[in-house]
């Protein structure tokens, strides 16, 4: 019997990243990496994981967690007509109280490793 899924990583600033479970081992991917979000147009959040949710997708396709968007993306539109992300969308769970209730894990936390 195998697992399949997602986790959901939200950076300390609230940058999003979703990642297949298969790719994740104990000791790798969690641990490693850091937000790759774009910010101010030219570089990477680099900020460590703060929250994060797994969804189970081994039966059926799992539900994404409930998201408040807490400041949009940041898009600008030069003189040469290309289109450049200036900074990612920022989230936060939608019920922060009860962010670990409803299934967040906090990252350093017990639970959240």
């Amino acid at each position: 019997m195998s697992y399949e899924g997602r986790e959901v990583f939200l950076c300390e600033d609230g940058h999003i990243m979703l990642v297949d479970a298969s790719v994740i081992d104990t000791q790798g991917l969690r641990f490693r990496l850091r937000c790759p979000a774009v910010v101010h147009s030219t570089r990477k959040c680099g900020k460590e994981w703060k929250w994060q949710y797994s969804i189970d997708d081994t039966n059926a396709l799992g539900q994404l967690p409930e998201l408040t968007i807490v400041e949009r993306e940041n898009i600008h539109k030069c003189r040469c007509g290309n289109t450049h992300l200036i900074e990612s969308t920022k989230y936060a769970p939608a019920d922060l109280l009860n962010a670990e209730k409803n299934g967040w894990r906090e990252r350093g936390s017990k639970n959240g490793k």
